[in-house]
């Protein structure tokens, strides 16, 4: 019970995380890893950014379409379980508009768009270029574990970054 307690503590502090991040989180901050991305890829491999794949092809439209309806549904069923386990009731909220649900939506995306483009763009073409497809997606994928541990804020606390390393490294796997 207690280990379901933690867990319950530990996505409540996820939320408060992320609404600390957005209220600081700035397009500036895309502009920077995008910089920060090219000059590595630049330099390390002399090769270009769009090597990391950045143009939308038919087929990457369809798997990015396929990943976002996928991860909609595991959040959807996180969301009714643990309403489910905790016996919680929905509310609407009234100040809930239109603005907020955009803001939302926008801050998703510039954070998603940054880790993929660290973690899975330019770190994993580096290291799939070093070390093999295989060690390279490993080490990409545990770096993007680790990694949540600091933005979660649970770094310290086993149990949530247990559970963080796990959800995330293999999401970052996948």
């Amino acid at each position: 019970m207690k280990t379901f307690q933690n867990l319950i503590n530990f996505k409540d502090k996820i939320k408060i995380g992320f609404v600390r991040a957005a209220r600081r989180d700035t397009m500036l901050g895309v502009v920077v890893i995008l910089m920060i991305s090219w000059i590595t890829v630049h330099f390390i491999e002399g090769r270009s950014l769009m090597v990391l794949g950045l143009t939308p092809l038919k087929k990457r439209i369809g798997q990015f379409l396929t990943g976002m309806a996928i991860t909609t549904l595991l959040c959807i069923t996180v969301q009714v379980a643990e309403s489910y386990l905790k016996s919680a009731k929905w509310v609407l909220n009234d100040s809930f508009n239109n603005s907020m649900l955009w803001k939302g939506f926008i801050w998703d995306i510039k954070s998603v768009l940054t880790e993929e483009l660290i973690f899975r763009g330019t770190a994993l073409y580096i290291l799939i270029k070093r070390i093999g497809t295989n060690a390279g997606i490993l080490l990409s994928a545990t770096a993007f574990g680790i990694y949540h541990w600091f933005t979660f804020g649970i770094f310290g606390q086993i149990i949530p970054m247990i559970f963080a390393f796990l959800g995330t490294g293999v999401m970052g796997y996948a």
